[in-house]
């Protein structure tokens, strides 16, 4: 089966508070950075699209780890159950540093959304962060709901088969962690973005 390449680029001038992307974490419109928030930082944001609308808590314990939960209302997907209202969904995700604000390296983090609800949003990514003045840009390959942009056969099927299986919706519902899920998948998919800052408000974003 011959599969289309497709790479889309998204061109936008953000206001920015915050940095924060659709997942309450510090990155650009949709793509995670491997940038974490201060060290005791707590960011709130509202997220109005289409068809997601989300509410994102993110808490900062550590400068290498940040904790979000989320609240989200999809709704282009009815309730079920006789409710005549929209989906609604929540679900934690964490981003860890492995390499941190470094001298000679690239920033380097692990990130797991949705990894403890109902699978709607679960993904996994590994992404690679630089900044040089106003310029910052990432790079990275994800999994789950990250494997949609420039697609590529499981990188980590050639260890163990088991990673080419992944359930769509979490076991039991969600509530729990599902290990098995972890970076599986037939497919995973290559991101990117660029950064341009302005300002201190002001951000042009290619994606």
């Amino acid at each position: 089966m011959n599969k289309k390449l497709l790479i889309f680029i998204h061109f936008v001038i953000f206001i920015s508070f915050a940095g924060n992307n659709s997942h309450g974490q510090l990155g650009y419109i949709n793509t995670p950075s491997a940038f974490n928030n201060p060290e005791s930082s707590i960011n709130l944001s509202l997220i109005r699209d289409t068809p997601d609308r989300r509410l994102n808590l993110t808490i900062s314990p550590f400068d290498w780890l940040d904790a979000t939960i989320f609240y989200a209302d999809i709704t282009n997907k009815p309730y079920g159950n006789g409710f005549n209202q929209s989906y609604k969904d929540k679900g934690f995700n964490l981003k860890l540093s492995i390499i941190n604000e470094h001298r000679y390296f690239p920033n380097l983090a692990i990130g797991f959304n949705d990894f403890a609800g109902t699978g709607l949003y679960g993904s996994e990514y590994i992404v690679l962060s630089d900044k040089t003045g106003a310029l910052d840009f990432t790079f990275g390959i994800g999994w789950g709901e990250f494997a949609g942009g420039i697609i590529l056969k499981n990188p980590l099927s050639s260890f163990d088969q088991d990673f080419d299986q992944r359930s769509n919706i979490a076991e039991g519902r969600g509530g729990r962690v599902d290990f098995k899920n972890f970076f599986s998948g037939t497919e995973a998919s290559i991101f990117g973005a660029i950064g341009y800052s302005l300002d201190s408000k002001t951000k042009i974003i290619f994606e």
